[in-house]
């Protein structure tokens, strides 16, 4: 059986949001397979807290609540490794000029906790980080999480690059995994 995949993003397609420090508060409700995940932030230039409110689940999941460094810019809530049980992305963008991208994700482990989802630094991907120049654009697409960010233009033609990942168990923990690197 496919998985269902409910998402509600924020503006994510082509560049990031208005980072600047009047950048609204993001809320969203996400859903997926009776899960629920209330994702907020005030979107505050400084001393930026995410909160992630869960429910549905089996056990009583503490609400979590994690600043960051940077804007949300949208969330969504999937089943990249089709266990049956949702994790939540939620997209950030440093709040200056660089906008540099990062992810704050949870898995479910079997409707009962949340464990964090790692995402390696793009340092550790080698050459296709080259020309990195932030404003990264996440997205679920089918089963993977694609990253895209512009790189350097050439003849006045800007460039993007785009990472697919697979969500994998690792050592301790869930992680995203580079599956496939695209250039455009």
């Amino acid at each position: 059986m496919p998985p269902i995949i409910w998402a509600l993003v924020a503006e994510n397609l082509g560049a990031p949001s208005d980072l600047k420090s009047g950048s609204k508060p993001f809320s969203e409700k996400l859903v997926i397979n009776r899960i629920e995940f209330n994702v907020s932030s005030q979107n505050a230039s400084s001393g930026n807290l995410v909160e992630i409110v869960p429910a549905g689940f089996k056990k009583n999941v503490e609400v979590i609540k994690t600043p960051v460094n940077g804007l949300v810019t949208g969330a969504e809530a999937a089943d990249l490794n089709n266990d049956g049980y949702p994790e939540v992305y939620v997209y950030i963008n440093a709040a200056d000029k660089s906008a540099h991208g990062s992810i704050l994700a949870f898995a479910s482990i079997k409707n009962l906790s949340l464990s964090p989802i790692y995402l390696p630094p793009l340092s550790e991907i080698g050459n296709d980080a080259v020309s990195y120049k932030g404003r990264d654009e996440f997205s679920v697409v089918e089963n993977r999480l694609v990253r895209r960010f512009p790189v350097a233009s050439r003849n006045g033609v800007q460039h993007y690059r785009q990472i697919q990942y697979k969500l994998v168990a690792g050592e301790a923990g869930w992680m995203l995994k580079v599956d496939r690197v695209e250039s455009f």
